[in-house]
């Protein structure tokens, strides 16, 4: 049925995500670098997170509002764009990954265009701003 083709899925990106990890010796796994979507639109996004230290990695993952299509800040807080645990600390033994899904919404009141985002993995036993342990730049273009 629809569940298990799903999980089936799942289990490609899953395995597709922890292989770039490994192959390409990285931190952080993001799925692309640019998302279209429609404004009202939603999708997930699969992210990967390898410890390369050698002691257990703490971490949280938080999303940087950089730039909208204005050139000016903008927030992805209300209504939030993104849905995941965000107070959430996940803990990673040494050399191992983890992969994570996360809900993108994009509202329909917001302006189309280009966004300009960072995905950060924030190391939640060291103090700003050397705490940011990964760190992938993105584009969300809305459509609309």
């Amino acid at each position: 049925g629809l569940g298990s083709i799903q999980e089936e899925v799942q289990e490609q990106v899953k395995g597709k995500i922890l292989d770039d990890l490994l192959s390409g010796d990285k931190r952080v796994s993001f799925p692309r670098t640019d998302i279209t979507i429609d404004k009202g639109g939603a999708q997930v996004l699969t992210v990967g997170v390898r410890n390369k230290k050698d002691t257990p990695l703490h971490y949280k993952m938080r999303f940087n509002p950089v730039q909208g299509p204005d050139g000016a800040p903008f927030s992805t807080d209300n209504p939030s764009w993104f849905q995941f645990a965000q107070t959430q600390v996940y803990t990673l033994s040494a050399a191992e990954s983890d992969v994570r899904n996360i809900r993108l919404s994009i509202p329909t009141r917001v302006q189309s265009g280009s966004y300009f985002l960072t995905f950060d993995i924030i190391d939640d036993d060291l103090p700003p701003p050397s705490n940011i342990y990964a760190q992938k730049d993105f584009f969300i273009n809305v459509r609309g």
